[in-house]
């Protein structure tokens, strides 16, 4: 899933370059916190080898996917934090509910093809 994560930040970053071209700047902020999943994902091996060099068994998969909560839990916190500039509640609760659901099922995907495929 290293190419699927290093597409979806492209991609984001395209957005993010976007939004800051047009002069919103508030929106590519908003934007942002989406980053930090697919972030985590691929900093999640090389944390997970270093860890799993300093600890007795094989701690390889559960790191990786402590990594990858780790980011969910920031990147929700963040899109929370960032939906202060929004005024109206019903645009503010879209904002938090849209981008939290696809942090959370984005990470979900990463952990699931994180374990081994037993064949």
């Amino acid at each position: 899933m290293v190419v699927e994560s290093v597409a979806i930040f492209g991609i984001t970053l395209c957005i993010l370059a976007v939004f800051i071209r047009s002069d919103n700047a508030d929106y590519a902020v908003a934007v942002s916190p989406l980053l930090i999943i697919p972030a985590a994902n691929l900093i999640g091996w090389p944390v997970a080898s270093l860890v799993n060099q300093l600890m007795p068994g094989n701690q390889l998969y559960l790191v990786r996917c402590f990594v990858i909560v780790l980011g969910v839990a920031a990147a929700c916190g963040l899109i929370v934090l960032f939906s202060g500039k929004i005024k109206q509640k019903r645009k503010k609760q879209l904002y938090i509910w849209m981008c939290s659901f696809y942090s959370i099922v984005l990470a979900c995907v990463f952990i699931y093809n994180a374990f081994p495929q037993i064949a």
